[in-house]
């Protein structure tokens, strides 16, 4: 869907889910718009990527608005952070039209509550139908809801890295010759109860996960990309030997054009790979209660039994 976003924009986020299809919309906007500006309570590598300037949430909201006077704002939805939602109804306030972009298919309420309060901006733009119809069965009313697609995954469909894949590895001080680089990317479901909403969560599938590679042989190496809200002590005492533990601020998208693989459950970051014409494996376990990524086609589904040999497959 394309929106009728004219005059001057506040854009807001927090979560990295809505910050990168937030600047991929600023950057392809930025010469039609009279002015934006760019606010968030956190900053990140890939800002670099998308050459705009972002502003670290200084001012109250209140005095943003004063000084911006945007005729639009436009926000992510974040569940670290409650500065969409201060932003949205702060617009509302004003009258002031205002969209909020959700990056993916689960926890659409949830995102838009402040304090026990229900917090709605104009619209809600979604992904696809799917998260639209998983939308509606939450309860979101239906006159608030587009679908909008994902601006990100048109900037990165045909992206390619600047620097070669010796130079990239060997930044992270990995050795390419004869290795089969492997990422995975679990989710932080323990963050959201996701043993009770899952079945599961990263700690139990990462101990199962361990298990089951430690017979593939030293040619696989696997890379452990932490989500940004993951904590990494809670996760830390499942990881065996097998893990490299990519630093934060490692660049995913060159880490996916030059990796032979990405493993994980149901994050964007799986999306985000296929998109980029990579392998993607999704890791489940056993007794699994739900899959938001059900019936999407993103990457073959393994379990403890069946993911060594799929990777020695794909890694040939």
């Amino acid at each position: 869907m394309a929106l009728n976003l004219s005059g001057g924009g506040l854009f807001v986020f927090s979560d990295p889910g809505g910050a990168k299809p937030l600047l991929s919309l600023v950057k392809s906007l930025k010469n039609s718009l009279n002015f934006y500006k760019i606010v968030s309570d956190r900053n990140y590598s890939f800002f670099k990527d998308f050459d705009l300037e972002v502003s670290y949430s200084i001012l109250t909201v209140e005095t943003e608005f004063k000084e911006t006077k945007p005729d639009f704002l436009f926000t992510g939805t974040s569940y670290t952070s409650n500065i969409e939602l201060r932003f949205i109804k702060e617009a509302n306030r004003l009258g002031v039209k205002s969209f909020s972009f959700v990056d993916h298919w689960t926890s659409f309420n949830e995102r838009f509550v402040l304090n026990g309060e229900t917090v709605y901006p104009a619209k809600i733009l979604v992904v696809d139908e799917t998260a639209k119809n998983k939308a509606l069965e939450s309860g979101i009313p239906e006159n608030i809801l587009e679908v909008f697609g994902n601006p990100y995954h048109q900037f990165i469909s045909d992206w390619k890295p600047s620097i070669s894949k010796d130079y990239f590895f060997s930044q992270l001080g990995l050795n390419i010759e004869g290795k089969k680089f492997i990422i995975y990317a679990p989710d932080p479901l323990s963050n959201v109860n996701g043993k009770f909403e899952y079945g599961f969560d990263e700690l139990t599938a990462t101990k199962q996960l361990c298990e089951s590679i430690k017979g593939l042989n030293e040619t696989y190496v696997f890379l452990l990309k932490l989500h940004p809200n993951q904590n990494l002590n809670r996760i830390n005492k499942e990881i065996s030997n097998f893990f490299f533990i990519l630093p934060t601020d490692v660049d995913t998208n060159s880490l996916i054009y030059f990796s032979d693989l990405v493993l994980g459950f149901f994050s964007s970051f799986l999306i985000e790979s296929k998109i980029m014409h990579k392998p993607v494996l999704r890791f489940l376990v056993e007794g699994i209660k739900k899959d938001p990524f059900e019936g999407m086609n993103i990457g073959k589904i393994v379990n403890h039994t069946t993911v060594s040999q799929e990777i020695k497959f794909i890694c040939k």
